[in-house]
């Protein structure tokens, strides 16, 4: 019974022409479909890249004496469009005086020097506390380290050197 089975089955599909190829079975789909209208989430975008942000708090990180070189990721972006090549960190720049480490504007310009500028800590118009001016910069991987800015006052034609 098991080969009458099998054998009908077969003869439903033997008319006597060749079985088509591979290649013709092919041919013959139709992969064209209807073009859909996009989906549009721009007024979604904003929502979803806060919630797939990461937290990026507390760098730069050691690992084994190396740093750990990451860039925040919103989800959404082509990763190869992201370059690894700079870290944030803090920096003490010593030697500057007083007067720069008082205005938010002159200390920028300090601190711009070592690096892209993030955040400079200034006591507006009071005393610092610190022996130096403390910043926020990006440090570019591929550069050497800023040891010296130099800071001239053309009134007194003095060359201060910062380090």
């Amino acid at each position: 019974m098991a080969t009458q089975k099998g054998k009908e089955k077969t003869e439903g599909l033997d008319d006597g022409a060749p079985e088509p190829t591979l290649e013709e079975r092919l041919e013959g789909l139709n992969l064209q479909g209807e073009e859909e209208e996009d989906l549009d989430f721009s007024e979604e975008f904003e929502e979803l890249i806060k919630d797939v942000r990461w937290v990026m708090d507390g760098s730069p990180w050691l690992f084994r004496g190396a740093a750990v070189v990451i860039e925040e990721y919103d989800g959404f972006s082509t990763v190869n469009n992201y370059k690894l090549d700079k870290i944030p960190i803090w920096t003490c720049i010593q030697g500057v005086p007083e007067g720069l480490m008082k205005k938010r504007e002159l200390a920028e310009k300090v601190a711009k020097k070592v690096g892209d500028l993030i955040t400079v800590v200034v006591n507006e118009g009071k005393i610092n506390p610190t022996p130096y001016l403390r910043a926020r910069v990006w440090l570019e991987l591929s550069k050497p380290l800023v040891r010296v800015v130099p800071i001239t006052f053309k009134e007194k034609n003095d060359v201060l050197s910062v380090v």
